[in-house]
């Protein structure tokens, strides 16, 4: 490092200081007026991460569990360099519908950004090949709750399969973790030139066995938390001598913000601000690496399938047009309905996505008369919810409870505000600040705490 910075004593001095708290709104749930609740919610000071418009610094880390809104998905709790991403994607932003691959997608921090960047009628694949990780990053998209979303567990060689199909490929590339030494003491005592070496080898491995999804015109982001150059700069350098690739710069008035924001620019085969790196000591943040690169080849459309429902009996019709917002494609597998996507049918031919990666809406039971669908905890986050269905707005104690699933008692805590009207059956939201934490069950004029107990608050607060 002192040989590649001139201010590395700056550099050093940066890495014994404490790391930063940051996190990213959800535009989707939070906008505008409603946005100042987080900090009245965390009781701290905030300022704007000024490479984002949805980042927020936190004067302190606030305990986030306690936080009703966390749970409700209006924000999500990501380290500000990782934020950079956003800037590579903005000049897509008014492109037409895209379809975008988080190849190394947990915990999702990049993955709920992508899908409050896309386009409007994009399908984002999110994919993280560790199971116990995949499972962590399902519950952080689903809590986010943008339905444009499918996420999977497969290796990357398994995706040449799917040849040409995505616009834009991430790979967070999985790397020896210099640049989260401040944050992650385990990064700081396993770091050695060893692992350095073994990570550039998987990293070449990861990015050889995805680039055929990519199709010829489209991006690919490499991105890495390493400072070292085995495993940024001289990745590039390999994708750039294999010919497939070409490097993408931003356009030139955005790499005069970049720089002036402190976000280094660095040069890669003789192209200036060819890739990006984050230093503590310039910036509000931790280390990262970015790289943008094209796609070369002849670009030729691909066709793709229209998600359609299936022949869904009456039930289930009447279902959706209660519970969702408007018509959408649902799909029914077995006594499960699923919210289809367009594209999901060539994925599922590929053996990439089983119809569990996509948004779950409810199960199926019994039958003739007295069939009736329970709807899903993932439906209650989505932003497909119908605003018309009959909800609780709580007060932070009874979301409490209500999230570590306890009863509510009635009356309840003053200031949460009941329905006028339960309804004898059916299902109500519980919702804090106006946003789902999810469902109640009426029976006979009582509510009954329905969170299922996977998303239950499980620490003591």
């Amino acid at each position: 490092m002192t040989q590649t910075l001139a201010d590395a004593d700056t550099f050093f001095a940066a890495l014994s200081q404490a790391p930063v708290t940051s996190l990213r709104v959800n535009p989707q749930k939070l906008s505008g007026e409603a946005i100042p609740l987080i900090p009245r919610a965390l009781q701290v000071d905030t300022q704007p991460v000024p490479w984002h418009p949805d980042g927020i610094y936190l004067a302190s880390r606030p305990q986030f569990v306690a936080d009703p809104l966390f749970h409700a998905g209006a924000y999500y709790v990501q380290e500000a360099s990782s934020m950079v991403l956003y800037q590579l994607l903005a000049d897509m932003s008014e492109t037409a519908s895209l379809r975008i691959l988080d190849m190394c997608a947990a915990p999702g921090g990049k993955s709920t950004l992508l899908a409050a960047a896309m386009p409007a009628g994009s399908l984002l694949v999110s994919n993280e090949v560790v199971p116990a990780r995949a499972s962590i990053l399902t519950e952080n998209m689903r809590r986010w709750g943008h339905p444009q979303v499918l996420v999977i567990s497969r290796a990357a060689d398994n995706f040449a399969r799917l040849e040409g199909f995505f616009d834009v490929v991430l790979v967070d590339a999985p790397c020896s973790g210099e640049g989260m030494f401040r944050k992650d003491e385990t990064s700081v005592s396993q770091w050695s030139q060893d692992l350095i070496d073994t990570c550039a080898v998987r990293q070449q491995d990861i990015l050889r066995d995805v680039l055929p999804s990519l199709r010829a015109g489209g991006t690919l982001i490499y991105a890495t938390c390493s400072y070292a150059p085995e495993e940024n700069e001289q990745v590039v350098e390999a994708l750039l001598a294999a010919g497939e690739l070409v490097l993408a710069p931003l356009p030139s008035p955005q790499q005069k913000d970049l720089e002036h924001l402190g976000i280094t620019p660095i040069t890669i085969d003789n192209t200036p601000h060819a890739a990006y790196r984050c230093y503590p000591h310039r910036l509000q943040g931790e280390g990262m690496f970015f790289c943008r690169l094209k796609k070369v080849g002849e670009e030729t459309p691909l066709d793709i399938s229209e998600a359609v429902s299936s022949e869904l009996p009456k039930v289930a019709r009447d279902f959706t047009n209660t519970y969702l917002n408007g018509t959408h494609p649902v799909l029914l597998e077995g006594n499960q309905l699923y919210l289809n996507l367009d594209g999901y049918a060539e994925l599922k031919q590929a053996k990439l996505a089983t119809p569990k990666s996509l948004l779950n809406l409810g199960k199926l039971h019994g039958k003739g008369a007295r069939q009736g669908i329970t709807p899903s905890h993932e439906m209650v986050l989505s932003t497909l919810l119908s605003d018309d269905i009959s909800s609780v707005n709580l007060t932070k104690q009874d979301a409490l409870r209500y999230l570590q699933k306890q009863d509510l008692p009635r009356p309840a805590s003053t200031g949460t505000t009941f329905v006028d009207e339960l309804p004898e059956q059916g299902w109500v939201v519980a919702r804090y600040e106006g946003l789902a934490l999810g469902w109640l069950k009426a029976t006979r004029g009582q509510l009954n705490n329905a969170l299922p107990l996977k998303w239950r608050i499980r620490q003591q607060l």
